[in-house]
């Protein structure tokens, strides 16, 4: 596993309280190079709440509030539509055809405040009426957004992962998740939380690739993940698996 994540994932299990989730997975994402990160849930048809901000971000929040866009925000309004993680930003919009007039009003306004591109990636939520999940912006163009997000990719998600189940970890109380998962399905997600990709798992493990594939996708579904990060993520803090 990268230090980072590392560090941010003991951090993060032994959170006792949002902010503290929110302040390992800030710093960890800032030594990445992301220093102005956005945490948000919305209630569809509904103002936002659950909202999480960089100190960096404080201009573009007040400007955002003011404007309503919190309402209209691509960033929540696409979210059945896009990929689990998809670009974001001026730098980006042209890639989007669907975008009307205010939906680019308000990347616009971003880019007002030098967010020029980022990544969002959506997170599971309870209920088919809330969106949600991380915004990693960045204060360059296409070009070095790309570069920096090409490099550290897997790591992003596996913070963004990591800290969106220790949030639901602490809203829900601490209940326990009444899943239980092979030794195959978690020896797999063990070697995914170190950082190993699929056919470094299947070399390990003595196993094909498509084997590997077989058993991450089975932890996915009795976990309720989108995304292997995601299952990985749920399977640690829920104490399933360990590092």
């Amino acid at each position: 596993m990268n230090p980072t994540v590392e560090r941010c994932v003991e951090h993060l299990l032994a959170a006792k309280t949002r902010q503290e989730v929110w302040d390992a997975s800030q710093s960890a994402f800032a030594d990445l190079g992301f220093e102005d990160v956005y945490y948000g849930l919305k209630k569809r048809e509904e103002q936002q709440f659950g909202i999480y901000l960089s100190d960096t971000l404080s201009n573009w929040q007040r400007d955002y509030r003011a404007e309503g866009d919190s309402q209209f925000d691509p960033l929540f309004n696409y979210t059945s539509v896009m990929p689990d993680q998809f670009f974001t930003g001026i730098e980006f919009s042209g890639d989007y055809p669907f975008l009307s007039t205010r939906d680019l009003a308000v990347i616009q306004r971003g880019a007002d405040h030098n967010l020029y591109a980022g990544v969002a990636m959506i997170m599971p939520l309870r209920g088919a009426d809330q969106v949600g999940g991380w915004h990693l912006m960045y204060r360059g163009d296409r070009a070095a957004f790309s570069d920096l997000y090409c490099h550290q990719s897997k790591w992003l998600a596996q913070i963004a992962a990591f800290a969106h189940q220790s949030f639901s970890r602490l809203e829900q109380g601490g209940v326990p998740l009444h899943v239980k998962l092979t030794k195959r399905e978690a020896e797999t997600l063990c070697w995914l939380a170190a950082g190993l990709r699929t056919d470094q798992i299947a070399d390990k493990m003595g196993i094909k690739p498509v084997t590997v594939d077989l058993h991450i996708r089975k932890a996915r579904e009795r976990l309720g993940a989108r995304t292997r990060e995601q299952a990985t993520a749920i399977a640690l803090t829920s104490g399933l698996i360990s590092i």
